[in-house]
């Protein structure tokens, strides 16, 4: 190849890659601009805010992509998230409620025994993963009549509490 048809090939080649590379720059930032990093422009993730503060209060989200909403993250007024309510199958009835500390780490996980949307049970878990306790309210209304304690996946011991005691206290 002579040195002319040399230097008019490096000629062709730098425009196709300034192209190319034009092109991968511009695809993704559309791509950023569709989705954004925390699905600002996602149309499958809406956002409520408070009215008189304008701060953050539910971020609902459709994660499974099914065509509706089967997550609501609910967030303080420091906008940390302090519940999250999930319908992992996708009926319409929430089958999952996560509780969070103020150092945002889960403490409990609230489910239904009767699968039917209304928490009440929940799960705690130790430092290490591990099944802690579960804690039941057998009239529904959040006050706990039985616990069961775990030690290594073993239930131990279980507390009982009987409903007219519990009205009592």
């Amino acid at each position: 190849m002579r040195k002319a048809e040399q230097t008019e090939c490096v000629h062709l080649k730098t425009p196709v890659v300034v192209l190319a590379f034009g092109a991968a720059v511009v695809f993704g930032a559309i791509v950023y601009r569709v989705s954004g990093p925390y699905g600002e422009i996602d149309p499958r993730v809406q956002r409520v805010y408070d009215p008189g503060t304008k701060r953050l209060k539910v971020i609902m989200a459709d994660t499974a992509g099914r065509g509706k909403t089967d997550a609501w993250y609910y967030m303080d007024d420091d906008d940390r998230l302090v519940r999250m309510e999930v319908d992992r199958d996708g009926d319409g009835v929430i089958d999952r409620w996560e509780y969070f500390g103020p150092d945002g780490k889960l403490q409990k996980i609230g489910f239904s025994t009767r699968n039917d949307g209304h928490v009440d049970a929940w799960r705690y878990r130790g430092p290490d993963g591990r099944l802690v306790k579960v804690e039941y309210s057998a009239s529904r209304d959040g006050i706990v009549t039985r616990t069961e304690y775990y030690d290594h996946g073993v239930r131990t011991r279980v507390d009982e509490t009987a409903a007219d005691q519990v009205a009592a206290q």
